[in-house]
C-alpha cells in the first residue's frame, strides 16, 4: 500500500509591489488612444506577468501580479546577472514567455526610483540598457519599442 503523498504548504511573500494591470475598453476608446500622442501602447505577449527584482548578481527575485514572490527561474537568474555589469540593481516589469522576457519598464537602476518619471524616458532609457542584448533572454524590437 502506498502512503498518500503529503500536502505540501508554500508561504507566499509578498514583494510590496503591485503592478499596473490592464484595463479594458471600448474598441471606440482604443481608436482614439491610437491617435494621442500622450499614450502609448505595446504588444500584450501571451506569458506570465513577472517584475523583476535584482539586488545583486546573487539575489535576483521575481513577483508575479499579485505582487507574490517567486523564484525567477534560471534564464532569468542568468540574464540578470549580466544584465548591469557592476552588479548594479535594477528593477524591470515584463512578462516572461518561455526562456524570454518581454520588458516593458524599467522601474529602478541603482537606489534611483524610476516611477515618477514620464513612461516615455523611462522606455527610452530601458532600451538603451538593453540594446547589447538584443535576442537574448531580452530583446527589443528596432524601433525602440520593447518586445
Amino acid at each position: 500500500m502506498v502512503a498518500p503523498a503529503a500536502a505540501v504548504t508554500v508561504e507566499k511573500r509578498d514583494s510590496g509591489f503591485r503592478p499596473q494591470l490592464l484595463t479594458p475598453i471600448e474598441e471606440e476608446d482604443a481608436l482614439e488612444l491610437l491617435d494621442d500622442p500622450d499614450f502609448l501602447m505595446q504588444q500584450k505577449h501571451d506569458g506570465r506577468r513577472l517584475t523583476l527584482h535584482c539586488r545583486s548578481t546573487e539575489e535576483v527575485e521575481a513577483s508575479n501580479k499579485l505582487g507574490q514572490l517567486l523564484p525567477p527561474g534560471a534564464n532569468l537568474i542568468l540574464a540578470a546577472s549580466v544584465l548591469f555589469p557592476g552588479g548594479q540593481a535594477f528593477e524591470l516589469d515584463g512578462e516572461n514567455v518561455g526562456e524570454k522576457f518581454h520588458a516593458f519598464d524599467l522601474l529602478s537602476i541603482g537606489s534611483t526610483d524610476l516611477r515618477p518619471r514620464p513612461y516615455q524616458d523611462r522606455l527610452a532609457l530601458l532600451s538603451r540598457l538593453l540594446a547589447p542584448y538584443k535576442g537574448t533572454a531580452f530583446d527589443i524590437q528596432p524601433d525602440g519599442q520593447l518586445t
